[in-house]
């Protein structure tokens, strides 16, 4: 499951069977009758849980000019500030995309998201894709979100087989605008088709040099395989590999089972005396996937 961000929609991907389903963590999809996602329901071995991106469950309610979506958690994750967004409203044009998102609380109050904005102002192509977000306060009034940001804007180009994507972040003068962040560029690499998948993102900055983000590496890349990430690799300024500031390697990959559960993952770091130190994680499941432990080696 994930959002498409050029037109701020939900897209269902890789269907798994239902005994596959309950052995794994998968998201529980809904249609209606006109093909439209009603509702979705993240699930880990069958248990309603908070998955990535904080969906828990989602309720979509559809008119002709508005897409509200209803969150939903488990009763011990709904008082956490990072839940505070119950309701997203969705006003739409009369293609049905979306030119303002609004955030609402429990209390169906505006509220702030994590970027410190109440709601977004969205300006489309003559695709309806998103080219421009501008950031509204409570009084549907221009601001500024947290990193000091006054709007972000995208350029959308494609190849064969790639969506390729710039985001930018400016100023309230339209100068391109780096902030606390660091950077004010990102480049990002989709696959085309029904995976999606980001498969190379890049960061820079006002003067369009690679710099380190905040979790310690300029460029990522990933590979995947049946919708399962097979390959993360991370890279410096300088395009020479870079360990991730916190989990301190800069390839990992993955292997899975037949229910899509990692079974082995390898991780390779950079010492600090020279060199790459891997080291190989194995995961042991009883017969209903339940994980029972998990081994650690280092490897030369």
């Amino acid at each position: 499951m994930r959002i498409d961000h050029r037109q701020h929609q939900f897209v269902a991907r890789n269907k798994i069977d239902a005994e596959i389903a309950v052995k794994t963590n998968a998201y529980r999809v809904i249609f209606d009758e006109q093909n439209r996602i009603t509702d979705i329901f993240y699930e880990e071995r069958g248990r309603w849980a908070v998955g990535r991106n904080r969906i828990s469950h989602v309720h979509i309610v559809y008119t002709d000019s508005v897409e509200k979506r209803f969150y939903n958690f488990p009763e011990e994750y709904q008082d956490k500030e990072e839940h505070n967004i119950r309701l997203v409203k969705l006003i739409l044009n009369d293609d049905k995309v979306p030119v303002e998102i609004r955030n609402y609380c429990i209390d169906g109050k505006l509220t702030k998201d994590r970027q410190g904005v109440f709601a977004y102002r969205r300006i489309l192509n003559e695709d309806g894709w998103m080219i421009e977000s501008y950031f509204l306060d409570e009084n549907g009034l221009r601001t500024t979100n947290n990193n000091g940001d006054y709007s972000r804007r995208y350029r959308w180009s494609q190849d064969d087989t790639h969506y390729r994507v710039e985001l930018a972040f400016h100023d309230r003068a339209g100068r391109l605008h780096d902030g606390e962040r660091g950077h004010s560029l990102v480049r990002m690499r989709f696959e085309k088709g029904r995976g999606g998948n980001m498969t190379e993102i890049q960061f820079r900055n006002t003067r369009r040099q690679r710099v380190l983000n905040e979790r310690g590496f300029a460029m990522g890349r990933w590979t995947f395989e049946n919708g399962l990430l097979k390959t993360a690799n991370y890279f410096g300024t300088d395009g020479r590999r870079i360990n991730r500031i916190f989990e301190r390697f800069f390839r990992a990959e993955f292997e899975y089972n037949e229910f899509g559960n990692p079974i082995r993952t390898v991780f390779s770091r950079l010492h600090p005396n020279g060199g790459v130190v891997r080291a190989e994680r194995t995961f042991i499941y009883d017969e209903n996937q339940n994980l029972m432990y998990h081994n650690d080696r280092w490897m030369r």
